[in-house]
């Protein structure tokens, strides 16, 4: 098998050159380009979903860096080419401030003053509620016990019909 010859590439030539009598045709290629991305079959994934905002403003960034690279290859004295970049730039950036602000709201979030044992940060104040009484238990020594239960006098308690067995089970 022979080797393949390889050698560079002779220089790029800049014939193509630009003038002001051509803005209105690149204005127009650009913006055939530019609707094909946002409106027609550019947005949309080969398998037949459209894309997602977020993709179509990448597919416009890499449009835009598409065209900006387009100015070594062309001879263009009057700077369409940049005007271009700039409107596109601009374009984008419209686009994704239009993008954001569509975007649904957060419902869920509730006002500071409705969830305070917790801040957004998840941390706990606890200072702030320290007028809170402590819940009223007693040590389990202290507690009567039924039988036990004596009268002031000393003498064992008696109970009334039926609130032996409800006081049992409050246990």
């Amino acid at each position: 098998m022979s080797d393949i010859e390889t050698r560079p590439l002779p220089p790029l030539d800049a014939r193509t050159r630009i003038t002001e009598a051509d803005r209105s045709r690149v204005y127009d290629l650009i913006g055939k380009q530019l609707d094909y991305l946002v409106n027609g079959p550019g947005s949309y994934y080969p398998d037949g979903g459209r894309k997602s905002p977020q993709a179509i403003g990448e597919d416009i960034e890499r449009f835009n860096g598409h065209v900006s690279n387009l100015k070594s290859f062309v001879d263009d004295p009057t700077s369409i080419i940049d005007s271009v970049v700039g409107h596109l730039k601009t374009f984008k950036e419209e686009f994704e401030a239009r993008n954001k602000q569509d975007q649904p709201k957060d419902g869920i979030e509730l006002a500071p003053d409705l969830t305070p044992w917790s801040s957004d940060e998840n941390s706990i104040d606890g200072d702030r509620y320290q007028e809170t009484p402590p819940p009223t238990t007693r040590p389990m020594g202290l507690r009567a016990s039924l039988d036990t239960l004596t009268t002031s006098k000393g003498r064992p308690g008696r109970f009334v019909s039926g609130l032996r067995d409800q006081l049992a089970l409050c246990r």
